[in-house]
């Protein structure tokens, strides 16, 4: 989107430390190389020009808001911000004083009081209304640069970017979707694209990641990193300066170092960037020199015209900063934004704590655009598995370290088992569970994933699944009344077992003298099956009205070769009731099983020993 170009910046070259103003508008003053290289970057990289005047009137410029010199060292370098961005000026020595000061609208100091106890004061308050901006460098000859720079900021217009908003939130797993108004970047998008929305200058740039302070992840192989050298004679270097190890690549840093897997952070350009991470403005003071941070290289950059941040540890919530990003896109001044961040019951509840880096008048310009993430404010993590399915996924996965064993079903004939599918159904459970807990988004493809498997597995190991969870198994009763058996009519015996496993269900096996185990299901779900002459096999009782898979196996004797059909769904997602196998039945006898995986982690075994017509009761 563009839109006409905003005056230009007014700049003079000069060797004072005077105040410069043309026709009531502040004229910045330069007074060598660095701060003009500084200003002119930032201008030029925000979409404005500048100008440089031979002569300009000497009168300081004012305003009802209050520009803030803390500490000595910053008095005339706040006076300065002050006559550049229109605002009054104080001056105090200590933090405790700022506590006395009305309407402060920033604060200009040097480093050496940039601390929790400074933005605990400015940004920990209920309620509030505005959000000021704080102005300092990390090296105190910087001071200076930041003045022109983030006074300069506010200057230019906030109007003509190619896109509006960039999220960057390397934590989802998407693609990558960019367009004028509204671009997201996710973890799987190439590394390539992630360039190209952290160096776009975006209008708003959002980055949602992991950081200790020192570097942020973007992929395994990409990281956003400020390290230049495996040697350092700075006190307290990170980790990997320590080490010579890359953590975030696992590589040894000399490998690394140079390559495109770490990304300089000036390449970062944006109107706005708000850096949501862990820890955002230095790394934890006392562990690491704040030497290496990488929101210091941010600031030196002069590409980024407000830095919004944290400055100790944060416990990321998207829910909770969606409001604050698309408050910034749709052009709230960042004081106001920020300032209803921090007061929302969302921020205050997980201490969610944000600062400002620049001008809270800053703002990009008006638009109405919608809030992507509208929805996802009130979005809630669905609730947790039940007791009763984490137990059953912890049978699930007792029976597959059961059949894994080695020798346990070394029979003659046998087919081998080989470890490594163990270890895959070990794997898809392991996903599926922690699906179920993070609880971050239902993954359909994931669950249906799982039962099909699940059923994969157990049908190629054993279609008696009794042999395996008996082990496991409690008090076992006999249930009274003997059912005739549905297959061959003859009289069957139930006995209920209980489990070994805490808050797992009870099942129930019935058994024919004829058939052998005819069903296995949790002893709260009744099902069974029947077989007619013309290979038609019918289900009974309480199915499942969705969320199953289940497979038709025939297990033929001598060979242990079993083959067979996934049993069909009816248009409503139900199982079919009836299905008819479509090849003729094995030399008989054989082994006929419906194995089913259904619910979060139930699964039921229907089965006969198939001796033949004569032995169906409707066919006797």
């Amino acid at each position: 989107m563009t839109e006409s170009p905003a005056n230009p910046l007014l700049a003079i070259e000069t060797v004072s430390g005077r105040f410069y103003q043309r026709d009531d508008q502040p004229v910045w003053p330069v007074r060598n190389a660095r701060e003009r290289e500084a200003l002119e970057r930032m201008v030029s990289t925000l979409g404005g020009t500048v100008e440089y005047v031979s002569r300009a009137d000497e009168e300081r410029l004012s305003g009802p808001e209050l520009v803030v010199g803390l500490g000595a060292a910053a008095h005339d370098h706040a006076q300065l911000y002050a006559h550049l961005t229109r605002r009054n000026c104080v001056e105090i020595e200590r933090i405790e004083e700022l506590s006395k000061v009305p309407r402060v609208a920033v604060v200009v100091t040097t480093f050496a009081h940039v601390n929790e106890r400074l933005l605990d004061l400015l940004y920990d308050q209920n309620p509030m209304t505005i959000a000021p901006g704080l102005i300092f460098s990390y090296a105190d000859e910087d001071l200076p640069l930041q003045v022109l720079a983030r006074s300069a900021a506010l200057h230019c217009r906030h109007a003509s970017f190619q896109h509006r908003r960039i999220d960057v939130n390397p934590i989802i797993d998407f693609g990558v979707e960019m367009s004028p108004e509204y671009s997201f970047v996710g973890g799987q998008a190439e590394p390539a694209e992630f360039r190209e929305a952290l160096s776009c200058t975006a209008g708003v740039l959002t980055l949602y990641t992991h950081s200790d302070g020192i570097d942020a992840y973007l992929r395994k192989d990409l990281v956003l990193c400020p390290i230049e050298s495996a040697n350092s004679s700075e006190h307290l270097p990170p980790s990997c300066v320590q080490s010579g190890i890359c953590h975030r690549c696992s590589r040894p840093i000399s490998e690394v170092l140079g390559t495109d897997v770490l990304l300089a952070p000036e390449m970062v350009k944006a109107h706005v960037f708000i850096y949501c991470v862990c820890w955002g403005l230095y790394p934890p003071q006392g562990v690491h020199s704040p030497a290496f941070s990488l929101s210091r290289r941010f600031l030196q950059s002069f590409t980024i015209g407000a830095l919004l941040t944290s400055w100790e540890i944060n416990i990321q919530n998207l829910p909770v900063t969606a409001r604050l990003f698309h408050d910034v896109a749709r052009g709230l001044p960042l004081g106001e934004a920020l300032a209803l961040h921090l007061s929302s019951e969302e921020a205050r509840s997980s201490h969610h704590k944000l600062c400002l880096i620049g001008d809270p008048s800053m703002r990009l310009s008006q638009s109405n655009i919608q809030d992507p993430l509208g929805g996802i404010q009130a979005f809630k993590k669905p609730p947790g598995p039940s007791q009763r399915c984490m137990a059953g996924l912890g049978l699930l996965r007792l029976m597959v370290h059961h059949y894994a064993k080695p020798g346990d079903a070394a029979k003659p004939g046998d087919a081998a088992k080989p470890g490594d599918a163990a270890s895959s159904i070990l794997a898809t459970i392991a996903e599926y569970e922690t699906m179920l807990i993070a609880g971050s988004r239902y993954d359909p493809v994931v669950t249906a994933g799982f039962r099909r498997a699940m059923v994969e597995y157990l049908v190629s190991q054993d279609t008696m699944l009794s042999k395996s969870w008996s082990r496991f198994a409690g008090e076992t009763r006999v249930l009274p009344g003997r059912s005739p058996c549905p297959i061959c009519g003859r009289r069957t015996i139930a006995r209920v077992s209980s489990l070994r496993l805490p808050d797992a269900a009870s099942r129930r096996e019935t058994m024919c003298p004829s058939c052998g185990s005819i069903e296995d299901s949790p002893s709260d779900c009744r099902m069974w099956m029947t077989v007619e002459l013309d290979r038609w096999i019918r289900l009974h009782g309480e199915l499942p009205g969705s969320d199953w898979h289940a497979r038709i196996t025939i297990e033929r004797f001598f060979t242990r070769e079993p083959y067979g059909w996934e049993w069909p769904a009816a248009s409503a997602g139900e199982p079919l009731r009836s299905f008819q196998v479509p090849e003729p039945w094995p030399a008989v006898p054989f082994r006929l099983s419906v194995i089913m995986v259904f619910g979060d982690s139930e699964f039921s075994v229907l089965g006969c020993l198939y001796r033949g017509p004569h032995q169906n009761p409707q066919g006797a």
